[in-house]
C-alpha cells in the first residue's frame, strides 16, 4: 500500500474563486480511496507559492526526513498547488527523490521515471509561473 502526504495550498484570493482547501482535500482523499493509497499527514497551507518558504511546507518536509521510509509520495490536487517557481519546484523535487519519495498532482499526474515527462512537467509549472508574473 502506498503511503502518501496530502499537501493543498491556496491563497486568500483563490478561496474565493472556488479552489478552497476543502475542495482540494477532498479531490485528494477520493483518489487514495480509489487507489488504496494510505494517507500517513495531510498539511493545509494558505501562503503563495512563490517559493518554499512556507510554514506548513518547511513542517512537511522536515517529517519526510525524519520519516523517509514511511512515506512513498507527497500529492497535490495540481502542479500549481505544488509551486508556481519552475526552478524552486524542480529543486524540491531532486531533494525529495533523494530521500525516495515521489512528489505528483493528481490531476495532471506524472511518471518521473519517464524523462520525455520533464518537458510536461516543465510546462505546468511554467504556466501559472508566466501568469502570474503577467498579472493574470
Amino acid at each position: 500500500m502506498k503511503r502518501v502526504i496530502l499537501y493543498t495550498r491556496v491563497s486568500t484570493q483563490e478561496q474565493s474563486m472556488g479552489n478552497s482547501l476543502q475542495y482540494q482535500k477532498t479531490i485528494l482523499e477520493n483518489h487514495c480511496k480509489n487507489n488504496n493509497y494510505e494517507i500517513v499527514k495531510y498539511y493545509e497551507e494558505d501562503h503563495s507559492a512563490k517559493n518554499f518558504n512556507r510554514p506548513k511546507w518547511i513542517e512537511l518536509s522536515d517529517y519526510c526526513k525524519r520519516n523517509m521510509n514511511g512515506v512513498d509520495t507527497i500529492i497535490f490536487s495540481r502542479w500549481d498547488r505544488f509551486s508556481v517557481n519552475l526552478e524552486e519546484a524542480i529543486a524540491q523535487i531532486r531533494h525529495f527523490k533523494k530521500l525516495g519519495i515521489e512528489v505528483n498532482s493528481v490531476e495532471n499526474p506524472l511518471d518521473m521515471s519517464n524523462p520525455d515527462n520533464k518537458i510536461l512537467l516543465s510546462l505546468y509549472l511554467m504556466l501559472p509561473e508566466i501568469e502570474k508574473e503577467n498579472g493574470l
